[in-house]
């Protein structure tokens, strides 16, 4: 059975590395938002985060019920939204 991460690392310590994560993905989206735009930045920003998110969480898609599908689908990030 895998441990979560939160019943390993005390939920301070996320916080303070998700501080200067938030502003680092700030600081070098800037450049971004010349070529792409600033709804553009933000939906690459959202999908690295989630990519970045399932790498470290590795979640199991057998732990998808049918039943969470639809807030699966009703809080997935739409591009121009």
């Amino acid at each position: 059975m895998r441990t979560s991460i939160s019943t390993r690392v005390p939920a301070w310590v996320l916080a303070l590395a998700a501080m200067p994560t938030v502003q680092l993905a700030n600081a070098l989206s800037v450049g971004v938002i010349a070529h792409v735009g600033s709804a553009g930045t933000a939906w690459l920003r959202m999908c690295c985060g989630a990519v970045l998110l399932w790498v470290i969480a590795r979640p199991s898609l057998r732990s998808l019920r049918a039943r969470d599908l639809p807030a699966v689908l009703l809080w997935a990030p739409r591009p121009g939204s």
